[in-house]
Order: structure tokens, then C-alpha cells, then sequence
């Protein structure tokens, strides 16, 4: 991490620990930090390393003030840079990370999850490198502390089986923030428990682009989706009660997590709809109570929708990409919840 100056190195003028600019003479008071951090992400981008060109020019924007016109083209660079991550092939952005994509297709063949890691390349990636901070950062302090009293509170309600099943379906949520955070260069930490309320990831750099930003708060309930589906899968094939429990409360869990208030997930990713495709939103995953056996849940989601709705400009231009995942991941999520588990 950067430190800062305590004085400016062209004036002397003492510096408090937020400035980013030289009261006194109007230095940027990390111009030297940021001629380095350009150096270096324009090296990446010249190895097409785009997570690392990413994550240098994240981590830039941040030293410089707002409205600046060397921040705009930073962060105009940045959209540009995500549009490229988006067209390359999962896993390509992460090239320094060798042979996870070998690794991935090896594992293709053995069942569920051998297909998982081979449709989603960057999965096996990034466990292979990237992936080994969380398990340090889960061995060294507190996210370690705070899923060992999430786990332990879980246990005391709802027994070691069910409340071991729960933790999982939660930190592969949050796993798939972290995941698509290291795509788009955003330096996550590692998932933090809350007990009883669920978990979270911080990034280090703040998220320039509001499109990213709704696509990194779907990837958590997308990856809740197939992970609800793949113990949903399980209990088809084996009847095994617990495991449908599982999928049917992380179903629950993750749509849960869709409505677009402003802590959760979905008020993040509303930001990036136009009101009609908001209206379209909420008139689809409304349809689906229909058949769902938690229309209250459901109900919940689609009257903060249309609350939203209500609030968006009608000028602003939303995201295609943005609203059909949106959409397919809320109703996705709904049809699990129609599963019949008897414990």
C-alpha cells in the first residue's frame, strides 16, 4: 500500500493523510506514485496482462482528484480496458497465471464439478494462484475469526451438517465476487462473515466503472445459482434431504440478495438499467410467483424493483448485458426455490 507524504516534496508544506493534492502550491502529492503505476500498467497492457494493467490504473485513479481531466482519461482507459477483459476468453485476462487453463480441462471429466471448473475457465485459474490469498488470509486473522463464529453460530442452530452446508453455499457467493473483482484488477480481500447476516468482500480499489460494478455484484448470486444448482442436482439424483435443503435456503439466500436496496447486491446492479428494462426486470420475476412456492420473497424483490423504477432517469441508457443477467438469475433462482425438501 502507498504511503502518504507527510510534507510536500516541492513546497514542504506539511501534508494530512487524505490530501492528495499540495494545498500550498498544488502539487499532486503522489505524482511520483502515480508516474510508476503508469509505467507499470502500460508495460502490462503491452503483455496483454489485462487483470494486472487494470489493477495499476485502479489503483491510480484513486490518487487523483475527482473531475481532474488525468483522472477522466484514466478512467476512460479503464472502461476501455474492461471492454477488452469481456471479449477475451475467461481466464485469458489472468495470462500470467499459466497452466490453470490445463488444469481446468483436465477436470472436466469427473462429474459436476469437473464440468463447472472446465465451463468456467478463470475457476481453476485462479484456485490454482490468485486463489491461494484467501486461503492465507482465512488462516491469518479476521475473515479466519469471523467464519469460525459464523460456522459456530450456525452450528448451535441448525447442527454441524446444515450449518457447514450453509457456509459453503455462502463463500462460494462471495467467491464469485472475489473472482470476478481479480478479473477486472480490483485487488479483493478475502471474504469476511458476518454472523447470522451472511458475508462480504472489500476491494482495495474503488470501481470506476458502474457497468463493472453491477457486473461484480451479479457474480456473487450467479455464483450462488450454481452452486444452489449443483447441490439441487445432488438431491434429485439421491434424495438426500440435507443436500436439498441446502439448495432450496441458498436459492432463497441469493434471491434474497437480488433486491436492489442499496447493501445488497441488486443496488448495485440496478444502477446500470434504464427504467424500462427495470419495468421488463420486475414484470418477468413477477410472473414467476406464479409458480414459486416464496411469493413473499419474490414479492419483496419485484416491489423494490419497481420502487427503483420509479427512481431512474429516463435518459439514462442501461446495460443490455446488465438486464439479461439480472433477469435470468432472479428467475433461475426463483424456479429452484419450487423444490420440495421433507427433513
Amino acid at each position: 500500500m502507498i504511503q502518504p507524504p507527510a510534507a510536500c516534496p516541492e513546497c514542504g508544506t506539511e501534508l494530512g493523510p487524505r490530501l492528495i493534492e499540495c494545498p500550498s502550491c498544488r502539487r499532486l502529492v503522489y505524482a511520483n506514485d502515480l508516474e510508476l503505476l503508469a509505467g507499470k500498467a502500460e508495460r502490462a497492457e503491452r503483455a496483454h496482462r489485462l487483470a494486472d494493467a487494470l489493477e495499476s490504473w485502479n489503483e491510480a485513479i484513486a490518487l487523483l482528484p475527482a473531475g481532474s481531466r488525468q483522472r477522466e482519461h484514466i478512467e476512460e482507459r479503464i472502461r476501455s480496458l474492461n471492454r477488452e477483459v469481456e471479449k477475451a476468453p475467461r481466464g485469458a485476462a489472468a495470462k500470467k497465471h499459466g497452466k490453470g487453463g490445463a488444469v481446468a480441462k483436465g477436470a472436466a471429466g469427473v462429474g459436476a464439478l469437473g464440468l463447472f471448473l472446465w465451463k468456467f475457465k478463470s475457476v481453476g485459474a485462479f484456485l490454482l494462484t490468485k486463489g491461494k490469498f484467501l486461503v492465507a488470509g482465512l488462516a491469518n486473522g479476521g475473515a479466519f475469526l469471523s467464519m469460525l463464529a459464523s460456522f459456530w453460530l450456525y452450528l448451535s442452530v441448525l447442527g454441524w451438517e446444515f450449518g457447514l452446508g450453509l457456509m459453503i453455499s455462502l463463500y462460494f457467493h462471495e467467491l464469485g465476487h472475489v473472482v470476478a473483482m481479480q478479473r477486472y484488477g480490483l485487488q479483493p480481500s478475502a471474504p469476511m462473515f458476518v454472523p447470522g447476516l451472511g458475508a462480504f468482500v472489500r476491494g482495495r480499489a474503488s470501481i470506476a466503472d458502474p457497468r463493472v460494478d453491477a457486473l461484480v455484484a451479479l457474480a456473487g448470486p450467479r455464483w450462488g445459482l450454481i452452486t444452489s444448482a449443483i447441490a439441487a442436482g445432488v438431491f434429485l439424483g439421491t434424495e438426500w434431504a440435507l443436500v436439498g435443503a441446502i439448495a432450496r435456503i441458498g436459492a432463497w439466500l441469493n434471491l434474497l440478495n437480488l433486491v436492489p436496496f442499496w447493501i445488497l447486491d441488486g443496488g448495485r446492479a440496478i444502477q446500470s438499467l434504464s427504467r424500462r428494462q427495470a419495468w421488463i426486470l420486475a414484470a418477468v420475476v413477477g410472473a414467476t410467483t406464479l409458480w414459486t412456492a416464496d411469493g413473499v420473497v419474490l414479492g419483496l424483490v419485484v416491489g423494490w424493483i419497481a420502487v427503483r423504477a420509479f427512481g431512474i432517469p429516463a435518459d439514462r441508457e442501461g446495460d443490455r448485458r446488465v438486464a439479461i443477467e439480472y433477469t435470468l438469475i432472479a428467475t433461475a433462482l426463483s424456479l429452484l426455490t419450487l423444490l420440495t425438501v421433507q427433513i
